[in-house]
Formats: C-alpha cells, sequence, structure tokens
C-alpha cells in the first residue's frame, strides 16, 4: 500500500527465460485425466451457475465470445479456464480469483490441478448460494 494508503504497489518481474519444470512420468496419467476432466466439469459450472443466477445464458454467451473457444493443449485449456471463472468484465463472484496463482504454476499438471479445482469450488458455491 502506498504512504496514502489510496493504491497497492508492487515490484512485478519479467522472467522471459523461465522454464517449464518437468512434470515426472507417474504424473502424466493423471494429468491426461484432468485434461478431460475439463469439458465434463465446465457442461456442469455452466448448468449450475446458470440455474442460481449468478449468471445468465446471455453473460455466458458474451464471456466464451471474449474467450474464444476451450484449446485443446493442456497449458492453454487450464488457462483459459482462469479466463472463463474470471473474466475481465463486470461479471464478478463466479469463481475465487485464479488467475495469478495460474500464472505462477510450473507444470501443465499444477495448471489442470488448479482449473479442475477452481471449477469444483465454484459449482460447489453456486449450489450453496442456489438453496440461500
Amino acid at each position: 500500500m502506498d504512504s496514502s494508503e489510496s493504491f497497492f504497489i508492487a515490484h512485478v518481474e519479467v522472467l522471459d527465460d523461465r522454464t517449464e519444470a518437468t512434470i515426472p512420468p507417474e504424473y502424466q496419467d493423471q494429468l491426461d485425466q484432468l485434461h478431460h476432466m475439463i469439458p465434463v466439469l465446465l457442461d456442469r459450472w455452466m448448468e449450475t451457475v446458470i440455474s442460481s443466477g449468478k449468471i445468465s445464458p446471455a453473460g455466458i454467451t458474451e464471456i466464451l465470445k471474449q474467450i474464444g473457444p476451450m484449446p485443446s493443449t493442456q497449458r492453454d485449456r487450464a488457462i483459459w479456464v482462469a479466463a472463463l471463472l474470471n473474466p475481465t468484465t463486470s461479471v464478478v463472484g463466479l469463481s475465487q480469483e485464479i488467475r495469478p496463482t495460474m500464472l505462477s504454476c510450473q507444470t501443465d499438471f499444477d495448471r489442470m490441478v488448479l482449473a479442475c479445482v477452481a471449477l469444483k469450488s465454484s459449482i460447489k458455491a453456486a449450489r450453496t448460494d442456489k438453496r440461500r
């Protein structure tokens, strides 16, 4: 926080030479399962957030128009989920903020775990809100 306490100050370091950590072979099957789980979770998430009133079908359509279709690669798919759950539009409350954590992940496995956990958490929160 700055001295006037009116805005946050951050130190940002750009790391162009960051290398991806190696995923141990025993995690590859789990990574593939997570990758294929995303579309199933996504369908459940859309149904839940719409039926809970958190967002309208038109709102989902608008976000999807902005971020484009779901990518096929593991890294891009996980980052796409973060963009869906935390859009830059005025829609708030779909999920806890995961974009900084997503950007700090060092492997596709970590990214996919985060994407799946965030989708599940958002589904659970929307169901809880719906019951209130």
